[in-house]
């Protein structure tokens, strides 16, 4: 097994490889709806491409009752016994019809025609067909292919995939290396292209909030009331809930406070980094300039105060409509007028760089919210944008809601538990727990149903 490059490696990912395996729209192009299937098993399975190709139908399919073919639940490969997820399924039913029906004893390959007779130029292909930087993969091909063994390396993306959403644990780094069959963990570092274990980094960030979660806690929400001091009890309420609320809210407020107050608390609930900490973001934190096309956008990421930041697609359009009001009242002469602005791919053309040394999170005024007033204008913002419970809103009921989403989809994950306590500055987990409002016992957290989920198998298809 040839040890990856991060020429490779940076082209070549897990989740895009994933994604393109399950597009749908290969109708009429059998050997793409092929190959795509044939990735889609190397990915999820973790097996080298030569395993894959010596697959039948009838290993993926089964006889119904009235004599029609099933996709398996599972697919039996040495000891594993690896979950089919219900998108395979669909894909993997949907490419057998499309290709006729074959005897389930026959090979799938064998519907690739000519390009299955040479097997060792087929795992790039296939590879390169299902990249969405196949362009740019070209030219790395040309460099490193003596480097890079395609065989094996969904392997390589299934292994780094592992270790990206379940993080570095003995358990885990075992599991692994029985899987892909290496005795060392040195051996399995280096075929995946690390180090040493230092260099796997587990981050909160990479966790997808809006997938569907696999447990639920007791339900505490602010309809539970007051305590004896006058608090709420309960300050927050499910983070699905409110996510919900936040996406049905109006596209722009005219008055700039109420649409930074609801720009802010969208940011805080998918970050998990307190308004108060927030407010001082400024436009340079997230600023994407291109200076050779005189366009700006706003980045999907970045680092603030020692917080990374995530910034989905739907926030950073919004987001760069906010600047662009904005600017029209600070900056006038500095963007194009609105007919001439360029915005393909969420970008603004300017005519002389903005000043981006000005703060995100503004009153109508357009000076920076403050924390003293905070409270109050996330309260009338609130109430403005028709929430039931704005008097009921803390500073930290952002913070609530993002960690109890965080273990709904994680469960008891060690490695998740002390990214939380490091990310609320707690030092112990129990002190977490409290801060989240969770029953917890020696164990670690109480759900009111559900499972974690028990595989790596289905660690990394949690999401699709």
């Amino acid at each position: 097994m040839a040890k990856i490059t991060q020429d490779v490696a940076g082209l070549l990912t897990f989740d895009d490889l994933m994604a393109n395996s399950l597009k749908e729209g290969s109708t009429g192009f059998k050997e793409l709806a092929v190959r795509r299937v044939l990735l889609l098993i190397s990915l999820s399975a973790g097996l080298d491409m030569s395993s894959v190709f010596r697959l039948k139908w009838k290993d993926l399919l089964s006889l119904g009752s009235e004599n029609d073919a099933i996709v398996k639940d599972e697919l039996i490969v040495r000891k594993y016994s690896i979950a089919i997820h219900p998108k395979a399924k669909q894909q993997i039913s949907d490419t057998y019809a499309l290709v006729g029906f074959p005897e389930r004893d026959t090979l799938i390959i064998s519907q690739l025609g000519k390009d299955a007779n040479d097997l060792d130029k087929l795992p790039g292909l296939i590879l390169m067909i299902n990249n969405s930087n196949r362009h740019k993969f070209l030219n790395v091909i040309n460099e490193y292919l003596e480097k890079c063994d395609f065989n094996t390396y969904t392997q390589v993306c299934f292994g780094r995939k592992v270790f990206q959403v379940m993080g570095y644990t003995t358990e885990t780094c075992r599991a692994l290396k029985q899987h892909l069959g290496f005795r060392s963990n040195q051996a399995l570092f280096d075929f995946l292209g690390y180090s040493s274990k230092e260099e796997i980094v587990y981050r909160l960030h990479h966790i997808n909030l809006d997938c569907k979660a696999p447990l639920e806690f007791k339900d505490k929400n602010f309809n539970d009331g007051l305590t004896k001091t006058g608090e709420p009890k309960h300050p927050f309420q499910k983070f699905t809930a409110f996510s919900k609320f936040l996406l049905t809210c109006k596209t722009y407020y005219s008055e700039t406070v109420t649409n930074s107050i609801y720009l802010l608390l969208w940011l805080s609930l998918y970050n998990g980094v307190r308004p108060s900490t927030l407010i001082r973001l400024k436009w340079k934190h997230i600023m994407d300039v291109d200076k050779r096309q005189s366009t700006i956008g706003v980045c999907d990421w970045t680092i603030f105060e020692g917080y990374t930041i995530k910034i989905g697609k739907e926030l950073r359009d919004k987001l760069l409509y906010h600047f662009e009001i904005s600017a029209e009242k600070t900056m006038r002469d500095a963007l194009e007028p609105k007919d001439d602005r360029y915005k393909a791919e969420r970008k603004v053309i300017y005519r002389s760089l903005p000043d981006f040394d000005t703060p995100v999170f503004i009153m109508n005024s357009g000076n920076a919210i403050t924390q003293p007033s905070l409270s109050r204008e996330i309260k009338k913002a609130l109430q403005q944008m028709g929430f039931p419970h704005a008097d009921k809103f803390t500073s930290k009921s952002t913070a609530i809601m993002y960690g109890r989403r965080v273990l709904e989809i994680k469960g008891n994950h060690k490695p998740t538990i002390q990214k939380l306590k490091e990310h609320f500055n707690f030092k112990s987990a129990e002190q977490l727990f409290d801060f989240l409002y969770l029953d917890y016992n020696k164990d670690g957290v109480v759900f009111k149903s559900g499972r974690m989920r028990k595989t790596m198998f289905e660690e990394v298809l949690y999401d699709i």
